[in-house]
């Protein structure tokens, strides 16, 4: 596998992670997207396929990201290594709410009694790089 084709995987993984977040979490299943949006119902459909799936356009995506939370649309920019933030004013008491939950997190993985002792597990990782795109997606 190209390295192309390497990113274009890791673009559909996080795709595909993003529609699935945002439907159970926010109700935004395609339909809801299509009427928010006014991107056609079966372009919205084809992102999801179970069977080759399509990448969005550039266009189509900045149209989700008017409607999917930052924290969601954040996983597509993870294989670049980037991350996603609102232009607006950042909510301060939002971002204090998120930097305690880091916190909690953090010293919860590397309590001696943790999983993995002091060492950080995946599971705990995982939790971590959650709240991280959220305080990501919080701040300017």
């Amino acid at each position: 596998m190209s390295d192309r084709d390497g990113t274009k995987h890791d673009v559909l993984s996080a795709q595909e992670a993003m529609l699935r977040l945002a439907a159970r979490d926010y109700g935004l299943t395609a339909k809801r997207l299509h009427a928010e949006t006014k991107i056609p119902l079966s372009t919205v459909q084809s992102w999801s396929r179970a069977t080759a799936p399509a990448c969005m356009s550039l266009a189509d995506f900045v149209a989700v990201c008017r409607v999917i939370p930052n924290d969601l649309t954040a996983l597509c920019f993870e294989p670049a290594g980037k991350t996603i933030a609102d232009c607006s004013t950042t909510d301060l008491d939002e971002l204090a709410t998120h930097a305690g939950d880091f916190a909690h997190e953090y010293q919860k993985a590397r309590h001696p009694a943790s999983p993995g002792g002091v060492a950080i597990v995946p599971q705990e990782a995982a939790a971590l790089h959650d709240i991280r795109r959220r305080i990501a997606g919080v701040s300017a």
